[in-house]
């Protein structure tokens, strides 16, 4: 999957870690920053962490903006084990920094729609150019790093007409509402 990325997309920096905390974070919005993985949990901004107890070695792809073409829709980031085999997991991450639950279901905003949609658009990116195929199943986030309640519920409520059965079924995408995961083994992420 590196190769793939790398000869899809050559100006984007890929990068690898094993630490046993992951911390995902997009910068964009407090300093006009990049999305980042960070092997430290940051003080100045919220984030998605993954826990790596077993020092999984993972690629790391935070996307630059528009880095899959003007006008095309992509989501923050996407990681998977360093092994890249085909039946490792592969994980892309959506966030939103609403500061509060009102913000975050506010219907003007749309942000669960806009994430879910930014997910999709980024895994059809990858499947249509070959990076990944098209029977591959993969995890994908998307999440709120500043609500620390449980916000699934409107996420994929009325929000959005599709279940998370669906999203499976017709995307071949495992999705969850969350700010952390647990990745066990190259074989296996929990969310």
């Amino acid at each position: 999957m590196k190769s793939n990325i790398e000869a899809l997309l050559p100006q984007q920096k890929i990068k690898e870690s094993s630490f046993r905390n992951l911390y995902v974070v997009d910068y964009k919005n407090l300093n006009n920053g990049n999305v980042e993985l960070l092997e430290k949990e940051p003080i100045d901004i919220k984030s998605v962490h993954l826990q790596n107890s077993n020092n999984v070695n993972v690629y790391f792809v935070g996307f630059e903006d528009n880095i899959l073409g003007a006008g095309n829709q992509q989501c923050e980031c996407v990681l998977f084990p360093q092994t890249c085999e085909e039946k490792d997991w592969v994980l892309f991450v959506e966030c939103k920094y609403a500061k509060d639950k009102v913000t975050a279901k506010d219907k003007d905003r749309d942000y669960a729609r806009k994430m879910i949609d930014q997910i999709i658009a980024t895994v059809n990116y990858f499947r249509i150019n070959g990076v990944l195929s098209n029977k591959k199943k993969v995890h994908a986030i998307v999440s709120f790093p500043n609500l620390l309640q449980n916000f699934s519920a409107f996420v994929f409520s009325a929000v959005y007409p599709l279940t998370m059965e669906d999203f499976l079924e017709q995307h071949n995408i495992i999705i969850r509402a969350t700010n952390s995961a647990v990745i066990k083994s190259a074989k296996m992420i929990k969310i």
